[in-house]
């Protein structure tokens, strides 16, 4: 039963053929005229187009690169600069640090300047009170001499009348005055 088929169907091809003697002629012909079209298209478009298309694409490569090798420029500029910025950061700090001993060193000598002057002047406050106190202390003492003499005096006229000069009484309780005073100011000095 197959080879019915087949017997069939290669005789429906020879009556219609489809590789007769015209037909591969025809074939050939139309293969020869397209190798020649390509022949013919791959000339032109070689002698037109693919330079130019070459021409394009080496520039464009040469712009790709000039790119790259400016972005190459730009990075290693960045990197350099980030090098630098982080040296002088770096640099910045040591003197900030510096600076800022050097000002706790001036404010410590200052303060210690300033701490001494009131010291001195504290103790030339005290050396002048001590010698004022000193001064009242003698003026008062020499007011009490007075006062006790001028009043021994009117005690003794009083008690001994007119029998003893004023002068001589004046001289005599101003001495004695001086005596008892003069000891008891260095039994309490």
């Amino acid at each position: 039963m197959y080879c019915e088929y087949i017997n069939l169907i290669l005789a429906a091809e020879e009556k219609s053929g489809l590789f007769t003697v015209d037909q591969l002629a025809g074939y050939a012909v139309t293969a020869v005229f397209t190798a020649i079209n390509l022949i013919v298209a791959y000339i032109i478009i070689k002698k037109l187009v693919y330079k130019k298309v070459l021409d394009a694409m080496r520039e464009r490569e040469n712009a790709l690169n000039g790119e790259l090798e400016a972005a190459e420029k730009a990075n290693a500029e960045a990197t350099k600069t980030a090098e630098e910025s982080g040296q002088i950061i770096d640099d910045a700090k040591v003197q900030a640090s510096i600076v800022i001993e050097e000002a706790k060193d001036n404010a410590e000598k200052q303060a210690e300047a300033i701490i001494q002057n009131a010291k001195d002047e504290a103790e030339m406050i005290l050396t002048r009170a001590q010698e004022d106190a000193e001064k009242l202390k003698r003026s008062s003492i020499e007011d009490m001499k007075d006062d006790i003499s001028d009043l021994a005096v009117k005690v003794a006229e009083h008690v001994l009348g007119e029998a003893i000069p004023h002068d001589h009484l004046v001289n005599m309780t101003k001495k004695h005055t001086e005596e008892v005073v003069g000891a008891e100011v260095k039994q309490n000095g």
